[in-house]
């Protein structure tokens, strides 16, 4: 968690959604509503003093945190907590030559600190008039930043301590670069915690809390550790048990480290399963997928290729023509105009190199056989996921309400299947209104014909695409039954059906309406694999 200090300025809102945008959450206080000793409690992995109106002296607690947390916390301070940081260690602050409000200027830097790697010159937007004077600064502080035009100092750094100042505002629309600074300042906040401390925690039978995992969860994806690090983290987590607070935690820094997707679309869905059941079924949750849609559902359906199964989501699809490499653009135009789309993982999720190399050689279960299903780039409403064990279940649904879903369900198959079973009774989880309960959903109840799990086993690749393409033609046989089934779960899900008689009607009607396969035409046409 990042602390923002908020000295009565309002361009705090804007520090806020970049600090969140960051893939940190930010608890915003007042200057004057905290002490000291509950900000030593409440252990944030950095401090952010925002601009506001006056001088330092005046700026409530804020030179205090400094004196008093600054060889603890990192610290950022903005404008008036940049001159903070100074006013601290004894520098003045003095009236600027040249008042500067709503003007900009280039930023000239040293490439170090927060500012490695930008762009040398870049523009940022200045409301000051004042400003740090130079005299003895650099005994405590080196300058690392001027403006090129009237050469005011625009960042400190301090030598020994990873305290940084900015004069101008990184969180205004005329600081282009300004998103880079702040991701810069939260990626040196997490490499403050020593990593080893998790690892100390996890070793001695402790569990994380949901913000330490997300925070572990980051360096992973990250890539600043090394391959033993990495190892010992997924193994300790597993030897311990993964509680529903690490998953959902990890699952936040995964998701923060996803490709960036407009977030702007509501009532949204997806549709997974962990895999691992062995089962060999043909890809159902993947051709309930286009029935979903089908039935007035957005779903953005998330998935990756073949792990245990014979084909994945994405080796289903990729012979069928869909793209897997889709651009951001794209998906978002896919989601708007066909109310669907396909999201692969590895090109979503393109940080993840390192931590699935380790996976891979460890040959052993980790967190990462689970998570998969909750790594959508996208903040769902609704969510079904499907997993192959019984005791599963209960986390699962715990991670849901954690993650804030608005309804989902978790199934386990009779006989062990990720996806509900046409041949007995499954195990369902309805997660809503911030809780879970646990009943059961026997197909026979519902007047569907008993089917085997044997009956749904696919083949290869290109023999389970042509089951895909005949279910949504309207092809009759146990195929479709099982996605009129798991449809059906996923209609209730996503509130678009009340009962599941009722989902079952709307699933088959999705089908024999031929919207289904439209759906499917729609992402074929928009990757050149049929003509539109």
């Amino acid at each position: 968690m990042i602390l923002l200090i908020d000295n009565y300025d309002s361009f705090t809102y804007n520090i806020y959604h970049q600090l969140t945008k960051a893939g940190e959450e930010v608890e915003v206080v007042r200057n004057d509503a905290i002490t000291i000793a509950e900000i030593k409690q409440k252990q944030p992995i950095g401090i952010v003093l925002s601009p506001g109106p006056g001088r330092p002296e005046d700026a409530g607690i804020c030179i205090a945190i400094i004196k008093e947390l600054g060889e603890t916390f990192p610290i950022l301070g903005i404008c008036l907590g940049h001159q903070a940081l100074a006013s601290a260690y004894g520098y003045k602050v003095t009236t600027a030559q040249q008042i500067k409000h709503g003007k900009t200027s280039k930023v000239l830097h040293d490439n170090t600190g927060i500012f490695k790697e930008m762009p040398d010159g870049f523009e940022a937007m200045r409301y000051h008039s004042l400003i740090v004077e130079e005299a003895g600064l650099e005994e405590t502080f080196d300058i690392v930043a001027r403006a090129e035009d009237d050469r005011e100092i625009m960042g400190i750094t301090h030598r020994e301590l990873p305290l940084y100042g900015l004069q101008f505002h990184p969180e205004s629309i005329g600081t282009k670069e300004g998103q880079r600074l702040i991701e810069n300042f939260v990626a040196r906040c997490r490499t403050q915690v020593p990593f080893t401390n998790y690892l100390t925690l996890l070793t001695e039978g402790h569990d994380l809390s949901m913000d330490e995992a997300r925070v572990a969860g980051n360096r992973l994806f990250d890539n600043t550790l090394s391959d033993s690090e990495v190892a010992a983290f997924l193994i300790a987590l597993k030897v311990k048990g993964e509680t529903a607070p690490e998953i959902a935690g990890i699952v936040q820094a995964m998701r923060a480290h996803a490709m960036p997707l407009p977030q702007k679309h509501r009532e949204l869905m997806c549709n997974c399963g962990t895999g691992g059941d062995r089962s060999g079924t043909f890809n159902i949750s993947t051709t309930s997928a286009f029935v979903i849609a089908a039935a007035g559902v957005k779903v953005a359906k998330h998935g990756n290729r073949s792990i245990s199964s014979k084909s994945g989501s994405a080796d289903v699809l990729e012979a069928v023509d869909v793209s897997l490499n889709a651009s951001a653009t794209e998906i978002d135009r896919q989601l708007q105009s066909n109310g669907m789309t396909f999201l692969f993982a590895p090109h979503v999720h393109p940080h993840l190199g390192q931590v699935m190399r380790v996976r891979r050689s460890l040959g052993i279960p980790t967190i990462f056989n689970i998570i998969g299903p909750l790594t959508n780039p996208y903040q769902l409403d609704y969510q079904v996921v499907g997993v192959y064990r019984r005791d599963l279940v209960e986390p699962m649904a715990e991670v849901l309400v954690a993650l804030g879903r608005k309804k989902a369900i978790v199934v386990h198959g009779y006989g062990g299947l990720d996806e509900a079973s046409l041949e007995g009774e499954n195990t369902l989880a309805i997660v809503e209104n911030n809780s879970y309960k646990v009943t059961t959903l026997d197909p026979q109840k519902l007047g569907m014909t008993q089917r085997l799990n044997s009956e749904l086993v696919g083949k290869d690749v290109a023999f389970n695409a042509e089951i895909l393409k005949n279910v949504l033609a309207g092809e009759k046989g146990a195929y479709r039954e099982a996605v009129v089934l798991n449809s059906a779960i996923g209609l209730v899900a996503a509130q678009r059906a009340d009962s599941f008689e009722e989902a079952i009607l709307l699933a088959e009607a999705a089908i024999d309406s031929n919207e289904a396969l439209a759906h499917l035409h729609y992402l074929q046409k928009t990757t050149g694999a049929i003509e539109a």
